[in-house]
This record gives C-alpha cells, structure tokens and sequence, in this order.
C-alpha cells in the first residue's frame, strides 16, 4: 500500500510464457476466482483483480494497473475497465485506494484467460478456475451445435419447402 510498485521493464518486453507466468502467480495471490452469478444459474461473474494503494500513490497505482492490462493485452485478454474505490483507513490513519481491474465478461474472454494464465500458488483457485473451464467449453460446443442443427433446418425449409413441424 505505501510502496511504489511497478512491473519491470524486462518483463513488459519478456515473451508470452514468461508473461502469462507472472499473470498466473499474481491472480493466484491477489485475482478472484470465477463464480457463479447470484442472478442467472448459469452465468458467472466477471474475474477481477484488485489492489490498494496509498492515496499518496495514487498515480503509481494507476499505472500498474495500466501496465497489468497491457500484460493481459498482449496475451489476447480483454479488460473492460479499471476502477477507482474508496479504499480503508489504516490504523495509522493512512486513506487508501483500491484499484479493481475487471476482465471483460464473455465466454471467449473468459476460456482465453484460463487457458493462457489461470491461477497458481492458490489451490482453490486453480480448481474453481478450472471447473469453470470445462463448463464454458461445454456451453461454447453445446452452442455450436445448436448452431449446426439450425443451419440444417433452414437448409431443409429452403430445399423441400417443409415447415417447422415437418423439419422438427
């Protein structure tokens, strides 16, 4: 909170391994797993990462996290925002602030981040993170063949003229 932190500059250059690596570690400690949505059974919230800073050190807060997006940039993930909160008021009277950088909330954003970075050092995490991988992916091919199947029926109406009793 009351340390300037930035990400070396080696490793803003470094290769996409050695990136996703530092992602992983660092959504590992800091990262929220995805959940389920409390609204929708099916859907899930979006993944955040949040960080506090001194207000003092505001600035440099918000460049690490624009350095964070850039990181999940070039690795193909998506952030739809980084937000400013109110932070705490620590015992010896410092304000702090809590940047929250949120990924962007769709399937293929999602199913990017944890095949590409996912989580470590955080058992819980790698696991969640996981299941939600492979229900995502079901979901996704599920959707491709409803796709399939509906390519297949307008095919039909258009070939033979048949109606939707008919085609179903």
């Amino acid at each position: 909170t009351n340390t300037k932190v930035l990400i070396p500059k080696w490793l803003m250059v470094a290769s996409k391994p050695e990136k996703a690596e530092f992602l992983a570690a660092l959504f590992g400690a800091d990262g929220m797993a995805p959940s389920q949505s409390n609204k929708w059974g099916g859907d899930f919230n979006p993944i955040r990462l949040s960080l506090n800073k001194a207000e003092t050190l505001r600035s440099n807060g918000l460049e690490y996290a624009h350095q964070i997006k850039s990181l999940l940039l070039d690795l193909g993930i998506k952030v739809s925002q980084i937000k400013e909160r109110e932070g705490n008021i620590r015992v010896d009277g410092t304000k702090s602030i809590k940047f929250v950088i949120t990924l962007a909330k769709s399937v293929e954003n999602t199913i990017t981040f944890l095949e590409r970075i996912g989580y470590r050092y955080c058992t819980e995490k790698e696991i969640k993170g996981n299941q939600w991988l492979y229900y995502l992916r079901a979901r996704q091919n599920l959707l491709k063949e409803r796709q399939k199947l509906r390519i297949k029926a307008l095919q039909l109406r258009k070939e033979n003229g048949w109606g939707k009793h008919r085609i179903a």
